[in-house]
């Protein structure tokens, strides 16, 4: 029991809601799911924090998490949007191609309204393929933020979204933390103490 407690405060994981605090470790462990959508997979990202300089330290921590993520929240979150994309390069195209179109058939028959209605056709077809698009694209941020403390520079907070998802990212963290003790105390020979 004695031994559960300094273990706890050795760690020091906090969960507030889908707010975690890791405080004193070494790596961070995340189950084999999708931080987005929660389905199994292999694949990993990284992703780094990098501490900033803090007065009274003489260093600061970077951090470096390999973070899960499935193939389509991937593909999603890698959407192209503006230029970079086909669908933005037709919206620009198609404008200026609609845009000479009009002018010339303002020319040939003095209409204004056929003038204005080709530009507005060849402007909003393209521009609502381009939105369809776009809605699809994922930001990072808005499921998982990591970020140092500003008070303890061995301290990071992940915001997650999913608060299932967090809690058994403290289980696992706590669970995986406890067999390093463990193992580290069988290997000095002090096993008796965990018992």
């Amino acid at each position: 029991m004695k031994s559960m407690k300094q273990t706890h405060q050795q760690l020091k994981i906090e969960l507030d809601n889908k707010r975690l605090k890791f405080g004193n470790f070494d790596e961070i462990y995340f189950p084999n799911n999708c931080v987005i959508c929660g389905s199994s997979t292999q694949n990993r990202i990284s992703k780094h924090c990098y501490g900033k300089y803090i007065s009274n330290y003489d260093y600061t921590k970077n951090y470096f998490f390999s973070i899960p993520i499935c193939d389509d929240c991937l593909s999603n979150l890698k959407l192209k949007t503006g230029l970079k994309a086909k669908s933005g390069k037709l919206l620009l195209i198609s404008t200026i191609i609609g845009f000479i179109v009009s002018i010339v058939l303002y020319l040939l028959t003095l209409s204004i309204f056929l003038s204005i209605g080709i530009v507005l056709l060849s402007f909003l077809i393209p521009f609502r393929n381009y939105k369809n698009k776009t809605k699809m694209k994922l930001k990072f941020d808005d499921f998982l933020k990591i970020y140092i403390s500003k008070d303890d520079v061995n301290s990071v907070f992940i915001d997650l979204k999913n608060e299932e998802y967090a809690r058994a990212l403290r289980e696992i963290n706590f669970e995986k933390f406890k067999e390093k003790e463990i193992s580290k105390k069988k290997f000095e020979g002090d096993l008796d103490e965990v018992q």
